[in-house]
């Protein structure tokens, strides 16, 4: 089968020379046709607009139309939707119509003056829906429509932001297809209106629009936090994090609860894919902007992630279950702890709960070993035995208000006697330890059954203490303080490198000098973690490790990949330390390791791609920017393993034809007096690991489609402009972006 080929941009220009700056769509195969657009000027007008066209192929010629959509009754062609959606549509536009409109002129010597702007018609041009979306077990119909208002002063209208005006004077004035109207369906499927709002940044089917949809319903008293589940929780946060943390932040401490512990529900549970993606994205993103947290929504994140280890935790522990309640407790309290899920009988009533005793004493005797027991109490038991007690106060003996939710009010009762073998260590050490585990195991017990703590709840006698009561997690403060002075002693020199050792067998690593604008994030990093005295040994062996030194030598700090030591040396004196972080997973896995390895990581991918320079050797413009492209995009296969920029394949498509035509004024000023283009490539790609997936996925990143050719399963794309110019030493190129 024969074909021939064409030079569509150069016989359009000769057919239509008052066209500027074409824009090509991609060719509809199914309609034989293809979209452009380019600016066209107005007569009598200072003003460019846009002008439509539809290029068709009738087998032997290419033929031009514009478009050829007739309006009745304000509808353009083709713009349907159902009676009472129509009416919604139709007053909306006939209030923005009829508002109060103002335009700049603008004048010789390059300024805009206030001019008048008027609108003599309107029209809706197309409509977009429905759309079916779900929030919190509620159901919406979404319809999106651009409208336009038609001017008899076109030399007053501003084509800013997403504003076009076409060759008859019709304007868009606000952004294309972006209107959208909500509708509440009702269980028979009656649609109710409720309100409008403009989304220019997302579409339904994406977490930010979603998002958005959540947190508007929620404003208008539709919806609370109760109403989401662990799934909807979880898309919402990952689009705005720190925005959902501070709102959550300033709910009752009951919706709080509710709502982490659902969220930490579904990342543990695994069963909905992506779910530990997303988190894993949140986390990231909290690396970077947890300055921004209110002090609320630094404490609500703090407490999802010490949700989740509780959750994952259950894996390697065991659970139990009492009137619908259930307790987790870990897998080392198999040989030491006896726990019993049984109901117990207040006031000849049954009451479900737990006991936790020491094993070894409650073998001896069965009425001893008592560690501590929960107790689910109705509120007219808790009333009849303990009326309208303070619940910052022990109870009775030895009792303790916990938490409660809608059906109960939680009660901790310690015993008073003791209850462990006074004559066998193992039992007394067994009993202690039980009781200083205890807070992780009944903190779990609240989240797997979405229990709203008791702030105020004093210390259970060593077992519980509540939130209010406990404040943050206890330090070494000498410890902390030697590691600081460690660190400022690195960062003191004003130079400090970071070394990567990779583990026996791994690949990669090397040294580098880090930016000094680095120095500040670095010398914070000592109050993500709890800082303890270990006792001196030998660095773990089998692992990478990451070394961070002073330009002088005279202070470094070493860690292990995996491990929680960390060696600091200052002034040839060496000490070892236990770190731990401040709250569950505070840097991905809570080692000083993977902090810094994310530091190493960056410095390392910029220092492989630094300097890019083409030999100019005549070659065209798209070889020039396929050189490029390949060269600042091949490191991806050359970075330390596990890095967050690792690739197993990397394919890169250039193009310079689409940014043939672009202005002068839009290249950048260090380019200027140098022979210099536009260019773009695609850049498709295999992430090597699922930190660098997650890493990846930023901006205007997709799975790949194939449409550049074949690629290995699991590949992904996305898409980088730049412009590249002639120095002496070649060709550069100083910065890529998603668009001009």
């Amino acid at each position: 089968m024969g074909g021939s080929e064409a030079d569509i941009d150069e016989d359009l220009k000769q057919a239509w020379p008052d066209a500027e700056y074409l824009s090509f769509n991609r060719w509809d195969v199914s309609r034989r046709n293809l979209a452009l657009w380019a600016f066209v000027p107005i007569p009598d007008s200072p003003q460019d607009v846009t002008a439509d066209r539809w290029l068709y192929f009738d087998g032997e010629n290419l033929l031009v139309y514009r478009d050829g959509r007739t309006t009745a009754d304000h509808l353009m062609e083709g713009a349907e939707a159902p009676e009472d959606v129509m009416a919604v549509l139709r007053d909306y536009v006939q209030e923005q119509y009829t508002g109060d409109h103002e335009g700049l002129l603008f004048v010789e010597g390059g300024d805009f003056v206030p001019a008048p702007l008027e609108y003599d018609d309107w029209r809706i041009e197309s409509i977009e829906g429905p759309s079916y979306v779900s929030v919190g077990g509620l159901d919406f119909a979404i319809w999106s429509m651009n409208y336009e208002l038609h001017t008899t002063t076109p030399e007053s209208v501003i084509l800013a932001g997403g504003t076009y005006m076409t060759e008859d004077c019709w304007v868009s004035p606000g952004y294309p297809g972006c209107d959208y109207f909500y509708f509440q369906l009702d269980e028979g499927g009656t649609r109710t209106y409720l309100y409008h709002r403009m989304e220019n940044d997302c579409v339904p089917g994406t977490e930010l629009f979603f998002s958005g949809m959540a947190y508007q319903l929620r404003e208008m008293g539709l919806l609370s936090f109760y109403d989401l589940t662990g799934r909807e929780l979880l898309d919402i946060s990952c689009s705005q994090p720190v925005h959902f943390f501070n709102t959550l932040s300033e709910t009752n401490l009951s919706e709080q609860s509710q709502a982490l512990a659902a969220m930490a529900a579904c990342v543990a549970a695994g069963d909905d894919p992506g779910t530990q993606e997303i988190y894993d994205s949140i986390a990231h993103y909290m690396e970077i902007f947890s300055d921004d947290l209110t002090d609320g929504g630094r404490a609500a994140w703090q407490a999802l992630q010490s949700a989740l280890s509780i959750w994952t935790a259950a894996g390697d522990g065991t659970v139990y279950e009492s009137g619908g309640l259930s307790l987790w407790v870990p897998e080392g309290w198999a040989d030491m702890a006896a726990v019993t899920a049984e109901d117990a009988v207040w006031f000849g009533e049954s009451v479900p709960g737990f006991d936790v005793y020491e094993r070894l004493a409650h073998i001896s005797n069965p009425d001893t070993g008592l560690v501590w027991n929960v107790r689910a109490l109705t509120r007219a038991q808790f009333q009849a035995a303990f009326g309208d007690a303070d619940w910052s106060e022990i109870l009775g003996a030895s009792s303790y208000v916990i938490g409660s939710d809608d059906a109960y009010i939680y009660l901790l009762s310690t015993p008073t006697d003791v209850q462990f073998l006074v004559e066998d260590p193992t039992s007394m050490a067994q009993y202690e330890l039980l009781r200083n585990q205890s807070q992780t195991v009944i903190e779990g017990f609240f989240f797997r059954n979405g229990i709203t703590p008791n702030p105020d709840c004093p210390d259970a006698d060593g077992c519980y203490v509540g939130p209010e009561a406990s404040g943050r997690p206890e330090v070494n403060e000498a410890a902390k303080a030697a590691v600081q002075a460690a660190m400022d002693g690195i960062l003191a020199p004003g130079a400090f490198s970071l070394t990567l050792s990779p583990a026996p067998g791994g690949s990669g690593g090397g040294s580098y000098i880090l930016p000094l604008d680095m120095a500040a994030a670095i010398s914070r990093m000592p109050e993500n973690f709890l800082w303890y005295p270990a006792e001196a040994g030998s660095p773990p062996a089998g692992l990478a490790s990451l070394t961070l030194t002073a330009e002088d030598g005279s202070a470094a700090l070493q860690c292990w990949e995996g491990s929680s030591l960390v060696r600091c040396t200052r002034s040839g004196v060496t000490q070892w330390f236990y770190a731990p972080p401040v709250t569950a997973d505070a840097v991905f896995n809570g080692t000083v390791f993977a902090a810094l390895r994310q530091i190493y990581d960056e410095v390392e991918w910029e220092a492989l791609r630094e300097g890019i320079i083409i030999p100019d050797r005549g070659q065209s413009h798209l070889e020039i920017a396929q050189a490029w492209a390949d060269a600042d995009t091949q490191p991806a296969l050359e970075v330390t393993d596990g890095s967050i920029f690792a690739c197993t394949y990397v394919r890169t498509v250039a193009d310079v034809d689409s940014w043939a035509d672009m202005p002068e004024t839009s290249y950048p000023e260090q380019s200027e007096g140098h022979e210099r283009f536009w260019f773009s490539y695609r850049r498709i790609f295999v992430p090597e690991n699922e930190a660098a997936r997650s890493w990846q996925m930023a901006g205007n990143t997709v799975e790949y489609d194939g449409r550049y050719g074949e690629a290995p399963e699991g590949a992904y794309e996305n898409f980088q402009v730049g412009v590249l110019y002639l120095t002496d030493e070649g060709w550069r190129c100083d910065a890529t972006g998603t668009g001009p």
